[in-house]
C-alpha cells in the first residue's frame, strides 16, 4: 500500500510546531470519490495519525537554531525523492523525469 505524507507548519506570536501525518493513498482516493459524503459512505475509516515536533520557541538563538536544523532535514528528505509527496516522489512514472535532459 501507497503512502502520502501531509506537513503543515503552524506558528504563533515566538513558537514554531511542525506537525506531519502519512496518509494512505486508499484513505485519499476514498475522499476524492466521496467528498464531503466521505464519513457517510466509508464503512471502516483508516485511521490518521498526526504526529508533530516539540514546540521551538523563538525567542532563544539556540532554539532557532534547532528548529532550521529539523527545517534542513525536512527539505533534504523532501528533495531526496524518498518522501512520497507528489511529484517529489521518486517513482518510474514519474512525469517529472520526462523533464530533465
Amino acid at each position: 500500500m501507497s503512502h502520502s505524507q501531509a506537513f503543515v507548519i503552524h506558528c504563533s506570536h515566538d513558537s514554531v510546531t511542525i506537525y506531519f501525518a502519512t496518509l494512505s493513498n486508499e484513505y485519499l482516493a476514498a475522499i476524492a470519490q466521496y467528498g464531503r459524503y466521505y464519513l457517510e459512505q466509508r464503512r471502516s475509516i483508516p485511521l490518521v495519525h498526526l504526529n508533530r515536533t516539540r514546540k521551538y520557541h523563538m525567542r532563544a538563538a539556540s532554539e532557532i537554531a534547532k528548529l532550521f536544523q529539523v527545517l534542513v532535514n525536512l527539505l533534504y528528505y523532501l528533495s531526496s525523492g524518498k518522501a512520497h509527496v507528489g511529484y517529489l516522489f521518486n517513482y518510474e512514472d514519474n512525469p517529472l523525469h520526462e523533464l530533465v535532459c
